[in-house]
């Protein structure tokens, strides 16, 4: 069988903005010459819709919220596709996935994990997880973990081991070049010292840690300031808005909301953190990596793989731990902070390539078509 002749059906939840949906996208995007892709979605919204058929990617949107018609528009479009693999992105696309398979046994079945720990979910996704975990051995031929800490905690809750593998998540190194790699960027006897946070407006995302460390130092040292982007995050949220007032913030925080020029705002950071409780990977701590900005995470996701000094490293949800890595960071002589920036550079730049991830979803299609065998 010819690559191109092979039909890939692709699930997702939606294309808004989301490491599952920006990673689907690009594979979509990479391997277009290689395999025949068509995308569906359980809900009509996100901007990678228009960029997808934009590059002649065929993508079909139910318009509706109720579980049987997305599951007769699903059916429908599957017959039409004919697809030789399912590919499944989060865990409602993975119940759809699992309900064709059920019915449809022609076609292979592979499950994407982006999600750290299963069982901290919304009831109903909750119930999801359980029937999906159930029939986890018997009906996907490959479950793909993008993190080894999602496969380990997926595995724990109940999830088959035996057809989990992980692809990690991979950057364009490329469109993310830092323009100043000046030995300035990293002297923080500066006026400023400009702090970020991308992440949607989440509690899982740490916000409130994040809020708790900046009016500590900008208490103590008006020449910090925070900048915070993500879904949700604008004056119109009143809940943060509420909380940037209590913690004497409002002068000194930018909300920049949702966009898509992530890159340049990163390289206008001086230290970028992550305040996650639970991250499966943590996409935009790699980013920041990448364009050579001093980054601090929470101990999650890929923390411990992409940053190369403990310093960086900080438990979930200690603000005060937080706050003294940072002062102790900002303290440092601008070489030692070059050595740390340079050092974690090299370790991502060796793992989270985006080719590397794209050959090993080439392979993993190629490789469940030669195996005939389905449960």
């Amino acid at each position: 069988m010819h690559n191109k002749s092979v039909r890939i059906f692709h699930i997702l939840t939606s294309l808004e903005y989301g490491g599952a949906q920006l990673l689907a996208s690009k594979l979509v995007l990479n391997d277009n010459k290689s395999f025949n892709h068509i995308v569906f979605t359980l809900v009509d919204l996100g901007p990678y819709k228009s960029i997808l058929i934009n590059k002649g990617i065929e993508v079909i949107s139910t318009k509706s919220p109720n579980l049987l018609f997305i599951l007769k528009s699903a059916i429908k479009c599957y017959i039409r596709s004919k697809p030789d693999i399912v590919h499944t992105w989060m865990y409602h696309a993975d119940l759809i996935g699992l309900i064709l398979s059920i019915f449809f046994k022609k076609h292979k079945l592979i499950w994407s994990l982006h999600h750290a720990n299963p069982a901290e979910n919304k009831f109903i996704t909750r119930v999801i997880i359980r029937v999906c975990k159930f029939f986890s051995a018997h009906i996907p031929d490959k479950i793909v973990a993008c993190s080894q800490l999602a496969s380990q905690n997926h595995i724990k809750y109940g999830y088959s081991k035996d057809n989990m593998i992980v692809i990690e998540n991979g950057i364009n190194f490329e469109n993310y070049t830092n323009q100043t790699k000046t030995l300035e960027k990293y002297n923080f006897n500066k006026n400023k010292i400009v702090i970020g946070h991308i992440a949607r407006w989440h509690p899982i995302k740490g916000h409130k840690f994040f809020i708790e460390m900046a009016s500590n130092l900008y208490k103590n040292n008006k020449k910090y300031s925070f900048i915070l982007v993500g879904t949700g995050i604008n004056w119109d949220n009143k809940e943060l808005v509420k909380l940037l007032t209590n913690y004497e913030l409002i002068d000194a925080v930018e909300l920049l909301g949702e966009r898509k020029d992530i890159n340049m705002i990163l390289n206008n950071l001086d230290i970028y953190i992550s305040t996650s409780i639970n991250e499966s990977f943590s996409l935009t701590l790699v980013e920041a990596i990448a364009c050579r900005v001093l980054s601090i995470s929470s101990d999650t996701g890929v923390a411990r793989d992409a940053l190369a000094d403990k310093l960086c490293i900080v438990n979930i949800g200690d603000s005060s731990q937080l706050i003294e890595a940072v002062k102790t960071l900002v303290s440092l002589p601008v070489n030692n902070i070059l050595k740390i920036v340079d050092d974690s550079y090299e370790k991502i730049h060796r793992r989270f390539e985006e080719n590397i991830m794209f050959d090993k979803y080439h392979n993993l299609y190629l490789s469940i078509l030669k195996n005939n065998h389905k449960f």
